[in-house]
């Protein structure tokens, strides 16, 4: 109805913020290892990350979900991203 609202030029007794946002998109984590390499100061990325990505990129190339745990250990340790 908003859209029909606003098509209409009377924006004015909508309240956006009471406008429900949908992510209708599903969530994917990709996570490329080679980009860590060469950076100035050593970044590394935290289990929890790898844990949800669904894509690893690595030295030997892209791992799907069933490899990305033998990836895990594969570029760099665990710990916190930061630098």
């Amino acid at each position: 109805m908003a859209a029909v609202t606003i098509s209409r030029g009377d924006a004015s007794s909508i309240s956006f913020r009471s406008m429900p946002i949908t992510n209708r998109a599903p969530g994917r984590l990709m996570i490329n290892l080679n980009a860590l390499e060469g950076l100035r100061d050593p970044w590394r990325i935290p289990q929890a990350a790898r844990d949800r990505a669904t894509v690893i990129i690595d030295k030997d190339g892209e791992h799907g979900p069933g490899a990305i745990k033998a990836a895990a250990g594969s570029a760099s340790s665990p710990a916190p991203a930061s630098r």
